[in-house]
Order: structure tokens, then sequence, then C-alpha cells
């Protein structure tokens, strides 16, 4: 693999790492959908694109308290990651975060996140928190927070029902 180069997002990436988040996450949606029925999942999740690239843009801005890094190899952004330092807990807090899936597997995500700590702990963080899903298609990423040192969980289960 080329070399990974971790900087800081700007402005013009934004757009980019919509698209990383849309193309990483369709498989938790799938997962979403096939667990909830059409119906439930369409109530709830039918504009989930927009929703993540919402969530995504509003963390790369700074003004909201957020900062965001990308990966890069050769020039081209393949993975980003969002963190929030919180001054009064000295928790931060890991938040969206996607590789490209054709990049996946190949240590860039563990890589965000040493960036990502890096810069909690330089800016005061005492302790880190970052949540994910239960559901199988989230081993991958359960398996890389604890790989990064993540070593303690409190699980919760969501559950849905028609009326």
């Amino acid at each position: 693999m080329n070399e990974v180069l971790i900087r800081q997002v700007v402005d013009s990436d934004i757009e980019v790492i919509e698209d990383i988040a849309v193309a990483a996450f369709a498989v938790h949606y799938e997962f979403y959908q096939q667990k909830m029925g059409d119906a439930i999942f369409q109530a709830i999740h039918k504009d989930w694109k927009e929703k993540k690239k919402k969530a995504v843009r509003d963390a790369c801005l700074q003004e909201n308290g957020w900062h965001a890094f990308v990966a890069e190899i050769d020039g081209k952004i393949v993975g980003f990651v969002t963190l929030k330092c919180d001054l009064q807990t000295k928790c931060g807090t890991m938040g969206n975060n996607s590789v490209d899936p054709k990049y996946q597997g190949q240590g860039i995500g563990k890589r965000l996140y040493k960036a990502a700590l890096d810069f909690m702990r330089v800016n005061g963080m005492e302790y880190s928190l970052v949540q994910t899903g239960l559901g199988p298609t989230f081993d991958s990423a359960r398996s890389a927070y604890e790989k990064s040192g993540y070593d303690r969980q409190l699980q919760t289960c969501t559950y849905y029902m028609e009326l």
C-alpha cells in the first residue's frame, strides 16, 4: 500500500467524505432494513443517506466544536474520522468515521483512530468514547476500536414494533 497521509479536513473535502460515509454505511442500513422490515425502515430511515451526509458535514465544522481528519493515499481521500473534546468531563468523543469500502482492511481506520486519540490527548482529554452497533455488520468496527485500546463497553438494544 502507498503511504497514508492523515491531515485535518478542509472545506473542499466534505463532499468526498459524505460520499464515503454513505458508501461505508450502506451495509449497515441494509442490515437494519432486513431486521426492521420495509415498513418500519421506510418510516424511520428512508432518508438515511441525507441524514448521514448532514451529520458528517456538521461534524466537519469546527464552529460546532467538532474536529475532523482525513486519510489520503496518492492525493485521494479514502477515509475520515470526526471527534469532539469536552473540556468539562475531559472525555473526547469519536463520532462519524468511515473508510471507503475499497480501502477497508488495510489499517487506515487504525491510523485515523490514532490521530483522533492523539488529538484528544494533546487537548487535555483523559477519556474517550465511541459508539457503534451490535449487529454483525459492525463486527469489524468493534474489533478496530478494541485494537485501538477501547476496553470497556456498555451494550444497548433498540426494539421496534408495528402498532
